[in-house]
C-alpha cells in the first residue's frame, strides 16, 4: 500500500469511529429502545424454537434454562 492509501485508510477509520461514537451518544426515543428490545426478544425466542426443533427432530421439547434443552419422548398409545 502506498502512503496516500494508508492516510486514506486512517482518515476513513477516524470518520467511521466518530460516527459510531456520535450514534451511541445520540439520545433515543423511549419507544425506539423498547421496540428494539421487543424485536430482539422475539428473535431470541424464534432462534430457541428453531434449535429445539432441529435437535429434538420433531419431538416435544422444553428449555429448562438458557443452556439446557430437554427433548421428550413421544407419547406411547
Amino acid at each position: 500500500m502506498t502512503a496516500p492509501n494508508w492516510l486514506t485508510a486512517i482518515a476513513l477509520s477516524l470518520v467511521i469511529g466518530a460516527c459510531a461514537a456520535w450514534a451511541d451518544a445520540a439520545p433515543e426515543a423511549g419507544g425506539a429502545a423498547s421496540l428494539q428490545a421487543a424485536q430482539e426478544d422475539a428473535a431470541a425466542l424464534a432462534s430457541r424454537d428453531w434449535a429445539g426443533r432441529q435437535v429434538c427432530a420433531g419431538r416435544a421439547f422444553e428449555w429448562v434454562d438458557d443452556k439446557t434443552l430437554v427433548c421428550h419422548r413421544k407419547a406411547q398409545p
